[in-house]
């Protein structure tokens, strides 16, 4: 029963980033309606991934960082089911 929570926190955890990474991608794609300079940062939560992205490329960091979020989402919940399963399936 630990490493159920376990896992679950864990699961949960990957999911809240997920999806901070996923907001990240939206709100960098918003910077292509009020463009001043050569480009933009782009910061997930606290953290710089770059800080020289061209507006040429922000549909590109849109694509590949929601890609990203969505399967990193995918795979923890797949894992979680696919253990609750297994234990479910033990106990009887």
């Amino acid at each position: 029963m630990r490493k159920l929570m376990m896992l679950f926190f864990v699961t949960v955890i990957s999911v809240l980033f997920d999806i901070f990474t996923i907001l990240a991608s939206f709100n960098l794609n918003l910077n292509l309606f009020d463009q001043t300079g050569t480009g933009v940062g782009f910061y997930i939560l606290l953290f710089e991934v770059n800080d020289k992205v061209t507006f040429s490329e922000i549909p590109y960091y849109t694509v590949k960082y929601t890609i990203i979020g969505t399967s990193l989402i995918v795979i923890p919940l797949t894992l979680s089911i696919l253990k609750i399963i297994s234990t479910i399936t033990k106990r009887k």
